[in-house]
């Protein structure tokens, strides 16, 4: 949802959320007056008027605001990264989610890492980011494409050849 300075991801979403939410703004009394909001039915029925809803509460206040309201309000939100804010967070920094590499090609990289690890599990070998073009023929041919036809499309500039 779009807050007053940026953007929040909120999943308002049971009876609990509701009611808290409509604490937080003000409004307690329209979880039972409003019979678009009652229950999960008839949210379910009424949610594109629903998500107009809060998406007009959101933007009340920044984003900040509503990150630390939904949690204290055990409401599932976090705001929305922008890239940069996820190549600079400290949380991916500390876990080492991200590295740096040595392309054979394009040069260093910064490159994020596989999402889990598990214990006895071999790590998966790096290997680096193909460049354009460069498996297009293996790809074409586990698809049932000749060479004929692979030579074909790379002439007519549908796929490329490395």
């Amino acid at each position: 949802y779009q807050t007053r300075d940026g953007y929040v991801c909120a999943l308002i979403y049971n009876d609990k959320h509701w009611r808290a939410f409509f604490k937080l703004i003000g409004h307690e009394e329209m979880f039972s007056s409003d019979p678009r909001f009652g229950s999960h039915e008839a949210r379910s029925r009424n949610i594109a008027a629903v998500y107009a809803f809060a998406a007009g509460q959101l933007k009340t206040r920044t984003t900040a605001e509503w990150d630390k309201l939904l949690r204290e309000a055990d409401i599932p939100a976090a705001p929305m990264k922008t890239v940069d804010d996820l190549l600079n967070d400290p949380h991916l920094e500390a876990t080492g989610f991200f590295r740096e590499s040595a392309h054979p090609t394009e040069g260093p990289l910064r490159e994020m890492t596989l999402a889990s690890r598990w214990s006895g599990a071999d790590a998966m070998p790096h290997r680096p980011a193909p460049n354009l073009g460069e498996h297009s023929a293996e790809i074409l041919r586990e698809a049932g494409y000749g060479d004929a036809e692979i030579t074909r499309l790379a002439a007519t500039g549908a796929t490329r050849l490395a």
